[in-house]
């Protein structure tokens, strides 16, 4: 099947005060992923995730190379 047919949005919610990083560490855990594989997996640190789904910072690369491996996206801003 390809896999893209699969791929949700992830969007920038001002009323959450870490919308992006939880929603992508909710996507790893429902995945049965590690912190550890995934930071691996995609070549930054454990603690860089750790920062990332903690909404702690972190470069937008990262954030964007976190969510391809979980197989979604970033759409930052209003869907309309």
């Amino acid at each position: 099947m390809n896999r893209f047919l699969y791929m949700t949005k992830i969007l920038y919610m001002s009323d959450h005060p870490n919308p992006i990083g939880t929603q992508l560490r909710a996507l790893r855990v429902a995945q049965g992923k590690s912190q550890l594989a995934l930071a691996g997996a995609i070549g930054i640190s454990r603690t860089t995730l750790v920062q990332i789904e903690k909404g702690l910072g972190g470069q937008m690369s990262s954030y964007q190379a976190v969510a391809r491996a979980l197989g979604t996206f970033l759409g930052l801003g209003s869907p309309w």
